[in-house]
C-alpha cells in the first residue's frame, strides 16, 4: 500500500511539472486563465504577470562574443486600464555601426469568443523601430485585439555585442507577478558582480551547463506571488526600490591572456574622463569666437562674471532635450546651430568660465528620475548629466546653462539629485548636493461675502519666489522645450499646488503680472476672484471653508508604513493671509481652533489661526517643508502632519444672522 501511494505521489508530481512546463510554452494558454475576472491575491489589480522570464547566455560567432537575452512574458489583462501592458517599447543601444537588435519576436493575444479560446497574432506592420538619440532607439509594438480579460503572450530575444552590463531584470512590476524567473549562464572567461535591489526574497540555484566555449555556470533566481510596486510621486525613481538584479563586468580572462579588470574607483573614472577626447580634452579649450564675450568682462567682480556668462549661455543656446556629459557637437557647430545637449551646453559654459579665469569644475550626476547613484560600484555609465561647479568660500554653486528660467544657484528639477561626482585636479570625489529649490508663495487677499450668490468676491496679490517663480515662467512660455519626460511626473507637484489656487468651479482672473521676464526677481501678480464652492448659506447661517481654496485636500501618504525615504522635488513655503469682511447683519458664531504642529528639527511645520479684527475675519495659514528628504522613521509624523492639515481644512467658519 505504501509503495502504491509513493508511485501515486511521484506520478502526480510528474504530471504537475509536465503540465506546468507545457503551460509556459509560447502559445499554450489554458482556458481557465483567459476566463479569470480578477487576480487571486490582489483583486484591485488592473493586470498581472502570470509569469515573466528571462534567460541570459553568451554565444560565440566566428571571433565575436555576443550576449543573448531571451524574454518571455505572459500577462493577464483584467480591465481597460490594464490594456497598456500590451504596448512594448524596448530600448536598444548603439555605438556607431555596432548595435543591439531584437530578433525572434512573436506575440499573441488570447480572448474568449463564444465560449472558446481565440487568438490573434502580432503582425509585422505593427512593429517599428523609433530613433531616439545618437545612441538609443526603441523597438515598439502593440498586441492586437486587447481588451479586459485578454491574455498576452510575448516572446523576444535581444542580441547585443555590449557585455559590460547584463541588463536589469525586474522581479517586481507595477502589477502583481505570479512567477518571476531569471537565469544567467556565466561563461568561465567573464566574472560579473551582482547588483541587487528591493526586499523580495529570491530563491537561488546554480548548476553547470554546456556553453559555446566550455562549461558555464547557470544561476537561476525565482520569486513567487510578488506584490505590485505602485508608482510613487515622492521618490527619485521607484526602480531604486523595485526587486531587481543586474550584473556589472568585474574582470575577464581568456585562455593564454592576462586577466583584465574593469571595476575602477572614482579617481580612476575621473582620470579616464579627463583623458577622453569628447570630455576632458574639450575642457579648457580657448575659442577665438568667444574672446569678445570675455573681453567685455574686464573690471568686473567674480560674481558679476559668473552671472554674465551664465546669462549669455542661457539666452543664446537652447537645450535640444538630449542628456549626457560628453560633447556631441563641436564648439563651432554649437555656436552655429545655437542648440545642443546638456553636455554640449554645459561644456561651453565651463570653458567660458575658465577662459574668464573662474575656477570652474565639471560635476557629473544622474538625472532625478534616473534614481540614486550607486556609490559602492563606481561606474561612469551610471551618470548622464553635467553641471558646472564653482567653489565660493565655504559654500559652492552649481550651474546648468540648459534652463532659461533658473537664476544662478537654482537647478531645474531634472538635475536635482542627492549626490554627484566632482572632478577636481584629475581626481573624483562623491559629494552630497543640497537642494536649494524652494517653491515659495505669499498671498494676501481681501473678500466680501455676497449673500445672494452665495459667494466670496475679492482681490488679491500673490508673490512667487525662487522655484515658484521659475516654474511659473516656464509654464507661461509656449515656445519652451524644457518640459521633458524627466520632469513631467515631478512637475505634477507644481501643477497640483497651482491648481489649488485656480479652482475651475470659481472665477479667477490675473489682472497684472510684474517681473515675468527677469529671472532674478520675484514675480508679483494681482488677481480678482469669485469663489462659489467654499461657501454655503443654510437658513440664517453662512458656512465658509476654513482654508478657503488653498488647503490640502488629500493626504499623499496613505500607507501604514513606508520602507523607503520620502523625496520632495523642492522645499516649499506657503503663506496665506486672507481677510473676509463680515456681511452686514451677520456676526461670527464659531471659528476653528488655532492649530500648530512642527516636526523634529523644524523639517516641516503647519500653523493656522482665525481671528476677528474689527469687522474682518483674518485667516493666517502657513505650511513649510524645510527639507527634501524624510527617512522611513520620520514617515509616521509626516503623515500625521498632513492629516492635521486636512482635518483643519474640513472645518468651517460659521456666521449667523443677527436677530
Amino acid at each position: 500500500m505504501k509503495s502504491s501511494t509513493k508511485y501515486l505521489i511521484i506520478g502526480f508530481v510528474f504530471f504537475y511539472l509536465t503540465n506546468t512546463v507545457h503551460a509556459q510554452k509560447f502559445g499554450k494558454v489554458d482556458q481557465h486563465i483567459v476566463e479569470q475576472t480578477a487576480h487571486a491575491i490582489d483583486s484591485s489589480a488592473e493586470a498581472a504577470y502570470i509569469f515573466k522570464k528571462a534567460k541570459v547566455r553568451f554565444e560565440i560567432q566566428q571571433s565575436d562574443i555576443y550576449m543573448v537575452i531571451e524574454h518571455h512574458d505572459r500577462i493577464k489583462v483584467y480591465n481597460e486600464k490594464g490594456e497598456k501592458y500590451a504596448k512594448y517599447s524596448i530600448p536598444l543601444y548603439r555605438d556607431g555601426s555596432t548595435r543591439e537588435k531584437v530578433i525572434k519576436l512573436k506575440a499573441m493575444t488570447f480572448n474568449i469568443e463564444k465560449g472558446k479560446v481565440s487568438s490573434s497574432k502580432l503582425s509585422k506592420k505593427d512593429q517599428y523601430n523609433e530613433e531616439s538619440s545618437e545612441h538609443y532607439s526603441y523597438y515598439k509594438f502593440a498586441l492586437p485585439d486587447v481588451k479586459g480579460g485578454s491574455v498576452l503572450d510575448v516572446q523576444y530575444t535581444i542580441r547585443t555585442p555590449f557585455k559590460f552590463v547584463i541588463p536589469t531584470f525586474d522581479f517586481q512590476a507595477d502589477v502583481p507577478v505570479d512567477l518571476a524567473e531569471y537565469e544567467v549562464r556565466m561563461p568561465p572567461y567573464y566574472t560579473y558582480t551582482p547588483v541587487a535591489h528591493g526586499a523580495i526574497p529570491l530563491n537561488h540555484t546554480k548548476k553547470e551547463v554546456n556553453g559555446d566555449y566550455q562549461q558555464d555556470i547557470a544561476h537561476t533566481f525565482t520569486a513567487s506571488d510578488v506584490p505590485a510596486l505602485l508608482p510613487d510621486e515622492y521618490v527619485l525613481n521607484i526602480d531604486d526600490y523595485r526587486s531587481s538584479l543586474k550584473y556589472e563586468l568585474y574582470s575577464s580572462q581568456f585562455p593564454n591572456t592576462i586577466k583584465q579588470f574593469y571595476v575602477k574607483d572614482w579617481n580612476e573614472i575621473a582620470k579616464d574622463l579627463m583623458e577622453h577626447k569628447y570630455f576632458g580634452k574639450e575642457i579648457g579649450k580657448r575659442t577665438k569666437d568667444l574672446e569678445p564675450i570675455i573681453d567685455q568682462l574686464e573690471g568686473k567682480t567674480e560674481g558679476e562674471k559668473i552671472s554674465a556668462l551664465y546669462t549669455h549661455v542661457q539666452k543664446n543656446f537652447s537645450w535640444n532635450g538630449d542628456y549626457g556629459y560628453y560633447k556631441s557637437e563641436g564648439i563651432k557647430d554649437l555656436l552655429k546651430n545655437k542648440s545642443g545637449s546638456v553636455g554640449d551646453i554645459n561644456l561651453l559654459l565651463l570653458n567660458l568660465l575658465l577662459q574668464a579665469d573662474i575656477e570652474a569644475k565639471p560635476f557629473l550626476l544622474k538625472t532625478r528620475n534616473s534614481g540614486l547613484l550607486n556609490q559602492s560600484y563606481p561606474s561612469r555609465s551610471e551618470m548622464n548629466y553635467l553641471l558646472v561647479y564653482i567653489q565660493q568660500g565655504d559654500s559652492y554653486v552649481l550651474l546648468d546653462g540648459t534652463c532659461k528660467y533658473s537664476p544662478v544657484g537654482q537647478l531645474p528639477l531634472r538635475a536635482t539629485n542627492i549626490n554627484g561626482l566632482l572632478i577636481s585636479g584629475g581626481k573624483g570625489q562623491i559629494m552630497d548636493i543640497q537642494n536649494k529649490n524652494n517653491y515659495k508663495t505669499v498671498t494676501m487677499a481681501n473678500y466680501e461675502v455676497d449673500i445672494d450668490g452665495p459667494s466670496l468676491i475679492g482681490t488679491g496679490k500673490r508673490m512667487l519666489k525662487n522655484y515658484a517663480a521659475s516654474s511659473y515662467r516656464r509654464t507661461q512660455d509656449e515656445t519652451s522645450e524644457e518640459e521633458d519626460v524627466e520632469e513631467d511626473e515631478d512637475e505634477d507637484e507644481d501643477d497640483e499646488e497651482w491648481d489649488e489656487d485656480v479652482n475651475v468651479e470659481n472665477e479667477y482672473e490675473i489682472t497684472e503680472v510684474k517681473n515675468l521676464d527677469d529671472i532674478n526677481k520675484d514675480i508679483t501678480m494681482s488677481y480678482t476672484e469669485v469663489i462659489y464652492n467654499e461657501l454655503d448659506k443654510i437658513g440664517d447661517q453662512i458656512f465658509i471653508d476654513a482654508a478657503i481654496d488653498f488647503g490640502i485636500m488629500n493626504n499623499p501618504f496613505f500607507e501604514e508604513d513606508r520602507d523607503y525615504p520620502v523625496f520632495y522635488g523642492f522645499l516649499s513655503d506657503t503663506r496665506q493671509i486672507i481677510k473676509i469682511k463680515l456681511p452686514e447683519g451677520y456676526e461670527v458664531e464659531s471659528t476653528p481652533e488655532p492649530s500648530a504642529m512642527a516636526l523634529e528639527g523644524g523639517k516641516a511645520k503647519f500653523m493656522y489661526e482665525v481671528k476677528l479684527v474689527g469687522e474682518e475675519l483674518v485667516i493666517d495659514y502657513t505650511f513649510k517643508v524645510n527639507t527634501d528628504i524624510f527617512l522611513g522613521d520620520e514617515y509616521p509624523n509626516l503623515k500625521e502632519l498632513y492629516n492635521r492639515i486636512i482635518s483643519k481644512t474640513k472645518e468651517k467658519i460659521v456666521l449667523k444672522k443677527v436677530t
